[in-house]
């Protein structure tokens, strides 16, 4: 069976993912899927070709580019970020809302299954944005990241759908019983978003240089509004940011080494409870919240509160999660009907 992923993962001209959560996710998911026997193409709608990774792309463009690699698979997969949001609100109908309903009426115009697996739902407040998300849902058999994005996601389809828990816990590798974890300590690892990272002052930074011997900064979005480029110019040069591209296995594994990572980018979050490394959430955003009550870390209003924080990684309710997840993949296999 083939299966296409739509996802919110998009390739700069540099060959870089725009976001590093985006293509951890969908490589995740991709790479499990593979994992089980499907064959998966991941539709890319960057500019460029991926560097980097071990997950087969096809660039797409257009409706009519869509319809013919949908033509060409035997289900559709909506899954890799949180796609169900208005990501767009200046434009009257664009970016993700209008992407998957396009796809989920091309699929089913097509014939092929259609599914909406593991992805964010934000409130939505645009009644055009509400409309499209609810149609999508309607048309989708669906599994949702956390409890949070059911609730929202109940109130657009006039029933309850399953959660299946972040695809990103398909890259969880557990550690041997009785196994020492053993990491360089390379200090404390900051990764905001644009508003957090405007906030940030250079007597922050001193106080987590006193507490863990030395601070970086690492952007999960390398877009045009690369999260770096919001930092004042005497906090950037301080931290040494720069707007170089990564892959996201090269940010995982920065994040792996540090002592603790604080952020209000989730995904930034996730790996650092991936890696059992501890992490302190910036709280305030949706899905950043719910990440934090699901999985029990501390958390701070503020990045001057997060410099008092130690950081913690419940690792039971990490493996929890990976359990419901390897749960939910089971019924999305039941209902595709098998790799072959």
């Amino acid at each position: 069976m083939k299966i296409l992923i739509i996802s919110a993962d998009r390739t700069t001209s540099s060959g870089h993912p725009q976001n590093i959560g985006d293509a951890f996710l969908t490589d995740a998911l991709s790479a499990s899927l593979r994992r089980s026997g499907y064959e998966v193409v991941i539709a890319d709608f960057g500019v460029a070709d991926r560097v980097g990774s071990t997950e087969t792309r096809m660039r797409v463009g257009g409706i009519r580019g869509l319809a013919g690699v949908i033509r060409g698979a035997d289900a559709v997969l909506v899954g890799g970020g949180t796609l169900l949001q208005d990501d767009q609100p200046d434009r009257p109908f664009a970016g993700l809302p209008r992407l998957c309903l396009t796809a989920a009426v091309l699929a089913r115009a097509l014939g092929k299954k259609f599914v909406v697996f593991g992805v964010g739902v934000d409130p939505v407040r645009r009644r055009r944005a509400r409309s499209a998300i609810s149609l999508t849902l309607r048309l989708a058999r669906v599994w949702v990241r956390d409890s949070a994005s059911q609730a929202r996601a109940a109130a657009l389809m006039s029933r309850h759908p399953e959660v299946s828990g972040d695809v990103s816990l398909f890259d969880y590798s557990p550690r041997e019983p009785g196994t020492a974890l053993e990491r360089p300590g390379t200090g404390a690892l900051l990764a905001l978003n644009r508003r957090e990272a405007a906030s940030l002052t250079i007597e922050q930074i001193g106080a987590l240089r006193t507490r863990w011997g030395a601070v970086q900064f690492v952007s999960m979005d390398q877009g045009e509004d690369w999260d770096g480029r919001s930092l004042s110019a005497p906090v950037s040069a301080l931290l040494g940011a720069d707007d170089e591209g990564h892959s996201w296995q090269t940010v995982r594994s920065t994040i792996s080494q540090a002592d603790v990572v604080i952020a209000s980018r989730m995904h930034a979050l996730y790996m650092g409870v991936l890696s059992a490394v501890p992490v302190v959430a910036i709280s305030g955003f949706a899905k950043v919240d719910a990440f934090a009550s699901d999985f029990h870390v501390e958390t701070a209003a503020t990045i001057g509160e997060a410099t008092e924080r130690t950081g913690r990684v419940d690792t039971a309710a990490v493996e929890a999660a990976v359990a419901a997840l390897e749960a939910a993949k089971s019924g999305l296999m039941t209902y595709l009907g098998g790799a072959r």
